[in-house]
């Protein structure tokens, strides 16, 4: 909730700051502003529903704070303030080419060593492998939109790693994300021991194959369009495979006890 929030609150600034600017179609395409204006939803409800879903979202993280104590208070306090100063005020840390490792940081290790605080267990080294995929897999959806958007995004003076270093280099840190992410699972999921559940999650690479060429070979605008949403969905998949394993793992696995050796 608090990430719904956090996007819907960037929609409505985007519009505001750009809602006294006049710019042709062509620039104006693909901004909060124009997307917020064809919607025919009033800019305030926007505000609205993003505060109440930050609200809610703080809320329900009580039971983990009395659950976990302190250690989650402080990594909840922290992530509601940078989901608010991501897009908020002057300072605005999306405008910063380096802010999309917020995202992995926050989606990933942020998120899974918050649950396990709250249930009183350290972080393994292998859930930090763990959440480290999901983080960088998380960061794909921002990557294609920085390579879908490079040329309207250096009209509109924004920066992003393509934008100051061009395409080869926003096509390589997508690539990056998206093998580092299916290597840091196989790392966790393929030793001896290892919960191999998990490798259930493999079963997604072949939805991140189309995005993936889409980033590599289609050019930037139009061509790149349904990057973001095919990022979305093979996500999506890719987790809830990866939940399924592991609970396939923990609930069968461990219950039938230890195999025999040639096994």
């Amino acid at each position: 909730m608090i990430q719904g929030g956090a996007s819907l609150l960037d929609v409505y600034l985007e519009f505001a700051r750009r809602a006294h600017i006049t710019e042709p179609d062509r620039r104006d395409q693909l901004t909060a502003r124009a997307l917020l204006a064809r919607s025919g939803i009033h800019p305030m409800n926007v505000l609205r529903v993003s505060m109440l879903l930050m609200a809610f979202g703080a809320l329900a993280g009580i039971p983990l704070v009395l659950s976990g104590g302190w250690p989650v208070v402080i990594l909840g306090v922290i992530g509601i303030t940078i989901a608010f100063l991501f897009s908020a005020t002057s300072f605005a840390l999306k405008r910063f080419a380096w802010a999309d490792l917020i995202i992995g940081l926050a989606l990933g290790p942020g998120i899974v060593v918050g649950m396990m605080l709250a249930q009183h267990h350290a972080p393994t080294g292998r859930d930090l492998l763990f959440a480290g995929a999901l983080g960088l897999l998380a960061m794909l959806p921002a990557e294609g939109a920085h390579l879908r958007d490079a040329d309207q995004d250096k009209l509109l003076g924004r920066k992003t790693l393509v934008t100051l270093l061009g395409n080869g280099v926003g096509k390589a840190v997508y690539l990056f994300c998206a093998l580092g992410g299916m290597a840091l699972i196989a790392l966790a999921a393929l030793p001896p021991g290892a919960p191999h559940g998990a490798l259930l999650a493999f079963f997604a690479l072949p939805l991140f194959s189309i995005p993936i060429s889409g980033a590599l070979l289609a050019k930037p605008g139009e061509a790149r369009l349904q990057l973001v949403l095919q990022e979305l969905r093979a996500y999506a998949i890719f987790a809830a495979l990866l939940l399924f394993g592991l609970l396939i793992n923990a609930l069968l696995v461990r219950g039938l006890g230890p195999f025999p050796p040639v096994v």
